[in-house]
């Protein structure tokens, strides 16, 4: 477990970490071309704006949300 200031940072943090799978080149480069696996597939009804955007922090982490469903379902199909 890792303490973080905010929610903000959680998802930040949380995204560099899958994506960087514990590469130190991932922490210092986070937008590098050279890590190709960086989609965060992410519910439609869960990109929301409290205070920033669930994407933005998504990004901030070096990932790429690919939004599925609609803002009130989502099935693993889609």
């Amino acid at each position: 477990a890792t303490v973080v200031s905010s929610a903000s940072a959680g998802i930040a943090q949380a995204v560099a970490a899958l994506i960087g799978q514990g590469d130190m080149y991932h922490a210092v480069h986070p937008f590098t071309d050279r890590i190709q696996k960086r989609e965060i597939v992410l519910p439609k009804g869960h990109n929301v704006n409290y205070g920033t955007g669930v994407q933005v922090m998504v990004e901030l982490g070096g990932g790429k949300v690919v939004e599925a469903g609609w803002a009130n379902q989502c099935s693993a199909q889609q």
